[in-house]
C-alpha cells in the first residue's frame, strides 16, 4: 500500500471504525475529504471502495435495490481510480480482484463489465489463483462454461506450490457451479484437481486443507461424472472415509494447538 500522508492513518482507523458500525456515509465523508485534497493518494480510494463493497455483500439477501446498486456502483468507481493509481502490480491485482468482485452476478450483476477487468487481472498476477477463479466466474456467468474450463485447467502451468490447495478448490468450484458442465469435461477438472492435490500432499504432507480436498473429489466424481451405480457407491463412501480422517485431524490438531 502507499506510504500514508501525515494525520491519514488516524483518520482512516476513524473511518473504518465508523463503516463497521454501519455509519457508512459518515465514513464516507472523511475518505472523500482526502480524495478531495490529495487526488492522487490512491490508498482513501480502496478503503472507501472496499468498505462500500462490503456494506453491500451484508444486505445481498435484499436484491439488487436502489441503495445497493449505488454502493457498488461507487466501490466500482474508486477500485477503478485504485487501479489507476497503482504503479506495482500487486496493488492493481488487489484493486482488480474486488473490482471484478463489484460487477459478479451475486453484486452488480454486469458480467460483461467485468470480463475486461477480470483478463487484466490474470495479467497482474498469473501466477495466483484467485486471477484464475475470478475469470472463470466471470466466463460462467457470461454462459462461456468451456471457456471457463479452458482458462481453470491452463492455469495449472502456472500455480506456485504455495498455491495449489487454492487452485484445487476454484476447481472444485467450478465444478460444482457450473451444472451444464458435461461430465467428461468435469472428469477432466477433477482429474487436474486430484492431481495437484497429490503434488500437495507429496510436497507439504497431509494437513486438513488438502485432505479435505482429498475427500470432496471422490464425492464430485460420484455425482458428477460417474454413472454406474456400483463405482458411485464405492466413490461415495471413500470420500465419508476421508472426511473422517480429515474429522480426526482437526481434532488432533485442536488439542495439540495447532489449529
Amino acid at each position: 500500500m502507499q506510504t500514508p500522508l501525515d494525520g491519514y492513518a488516524q483518520e482512516e482507523r476513524q473511518a473504518l471504525a465508523l463503516a463497521s458500525e454501519g455509519k457508512l456515509e459518515e465514513a464516507a465523508l472523511i475518505f472523500d475529504r482526502w480524495i478531495g485534497r490529495h487526488p492522487t493518494f490512491r490508498e482513501p480510494h480502496y478503503q472507501l471502495a472496499f468498505a462500500l463493497l462490503s456494506s453491500a455483500q451484508d444486505t445481498a439477501g435484499q436484491g439488487l435495490t436502489p441503495a445497493r446498486r449505488d454502493r457498488l456502483q461507487r466501490a466500482a468507481a474508486h477500485f477503478k481510480r485504485f487501479v489507476e493509481l497503482s504503479p506495482d502490480a500487486e496493488s492493481r491485482a488487489q484493486g482488480l480482484d474486488n473490482l471484478v468482485e463489484t460487477y459478479l452476478p451475486a453484486s452488480l450483476n454486469q458480467p460483461g463489465e467485468a470480463e475486461p477487468y477480470a483478463r487484466a487481472l490474470v495479467a497482474s498476477a498469473p501466477t495466483w489463483p484467485q486471477s484464475y477463479r475470478q475469470l472463470a466466474a466471470v466466463l460462467r456467468a457470461l454462459g462461456h462454461t468451456d471457456a471457463a474450463t479452458k482458462t481453470l485447467i491452463d492455469a495449472r502451468a502456472s500455480i506456485q506450490p504455495d498455491g495449489r490447495s487454492n487452485y484445487v478448490a476454484h476447481l472444485k468450484t467450478h465444478v460444482t457451479d457450473s451444472p451444464s458442465l458435461p461430465g467428461d469435461a468435469a472428469k477432466q477438472v477433477i482429474d487436474v484437481a486430484l492431481a495437484v492435490n497429490q503434488d500437495d500432499l507429496a510436497a507439504t504432507g497431509m494437513n486438513y486443507g488438502n485432505l479435505t480436498h482429498k475427500a470432496d473429489l471422490p464425492e464430485l466424481l460420484a455425482k458428477r461424472v460417474e454413472g454406474n451405480v456400483a463405482r458411485q457407491k464405492a466413490l461415495l463412501a471413500e470420500s465419508e472415509r476421508l472426511h473422517a480422517d480429515a474429522a480426526k485431524l482437526a481434532a488432533q490438531l485442536f488439542k495439540t494447538g495447532k489449529h
